[in-house]
This record gives C-alpha cells, sequence and structure tokens, in this order.
C-alpha cells in the first residue's frame, strides 16, 4: 500500500512536470510581447472562443477558454502558418518546431515546441484550460517565439503524444491566429 502511495505521488508530480518542459530558448525575456490572443473560430466558422498568451519569467502561460467544440479529448497544437481557413484549416502548415524535434511530449528526443497538452471538452461543448510551458516565448528575438504569428489548432482527437509526425489527432477542427492584443 506504501509503495502504490510513493508512485502515485511521482506520478503525480511528474506528469504536470512534463507540461514545464525544459527549452533551450526564453530563459531571458525582456523584449516580449507582454500578451498575445488567438480568437478561435470551428470548421462552421462559429465563435470557439479566445486563447492568450503571456510571458511570466522564463515561462509562457496559455489560457484556453474555448466553446463551441464536440466534447471530449482533442489536441492542441500551435502550427507555423497565421492563416485559418474553415471548414478543414489546411493552410495551418506544419507543427510550430524551431528545435527540429520529434513530434509528442513523451518522446525521448523531444519534443515539437509546438506540441501541447490535450484538452477535455465538457458536454456542453466548452473547455477552460492552462497550460505552463517554456519551449515557447513572446521575445522578439528567439527562434521559439510566436510573437512573429503562428496558429493554434485545436484537433478532432486526442495527441498520442509519442507518434510522428502528429500523434494521431486527426483533422483540425477550430483555428485562430496568435496576434496582439488590443
Amino acid at each position: 500500500m506504501r509503495v502504490a502511495a510513493i508512485v502515485i505521488a511521482i506520478l503525480l508530480l511528474a506528469v504536470p512536470a512534463r507540461w514545464a518542459i525544459s527549452g533551450r530558448h526564453g530563459s531571458k525575456c525582456g523584449d516580449c510581447a507582454t500578451r498575445l490572443v488567438a480568437q478561435l473560430r470551428n470548421s462552421d466558422d462559429e465563435d470557439a472562443g479566445i486563447v492568450t498568451f503571456q510571458q511570466i519569467g522564463p515561462n509562457l502561460r496559455i489560457n484556453l477558454a474555448l466553446k463551441n467544440l464536440p466534447p471530449g479529448q482533442h489536441a492542441v497544437y500551435l502550427h507555423t502558418n497565421p492563416v485559418c481557413a474553415p471548414p478543414d484549416f489546411r493552410s495551418i502548415g506544419p507543427h510550430f518546431n524551431p528545435d527540429h524535434k520529434e513530434h509528442g511530449t513523451l518522446n525521448p528526443y523531444g519534443h515539437h515546441n509546438g506540441d501541447l497538452p490535450n484538452i477535455l471538452v465538457r458536454a456542453d461543448r466548452t473547455a477552460d484550460a492552462t497550460f505552463n510551458v517554456n519551449s515557447i516565448s513572446l521575445g522578439t528575438d528567439y527562434p521559439n517565439s510566436i510573437y512573429r504569428g503562428e496558429s493554434l489548432v485545436i484537433h478532432d482527437l486526442p495527441d498520442d503524444l509519442i507518434d510522428t509526425p502528429d500523434g494521431f489527432a486527426g483533422k483540425p477542427i477550430a483555428c485562430g491566429i496568435v496576434a496582439t492584443a488590443n
């Protein structure tokens, strides 16, 4: 029983630590934008919510307040192209990956900078989540910066967190262009 409790405690500490992923960029950010946002649209061109990005020291806090999405688990990624054209969002480009790593946060060789945790959309078609990552920054002079504009994309299936190139996450169902906050 005691061993099981220790194992559970270690797992509970390890899982959040996977999302505070070490990156080689963004530890200093005197040149960071203070806040970026992405207004999402779903494949039916309905408002799908808002995502905000805020640099807090070496970490980027990503807050998602989503709506009009199908219930269940869904993958979340940053893609390279700042273009979101419903219904199929084919213009999004590959995952944001300036460090040239493999896909999946559980990949032993490292992950794409744009690989983010899965989200759970409730039965009322809404979801709220907050991620803290340090593999992405808002710094204007960092290669891992999303300041230049990328797209945040929700996919119809969850990411399996390891398989290349896309974790079997299915097709995009919502997209928003990352831009400066008004």
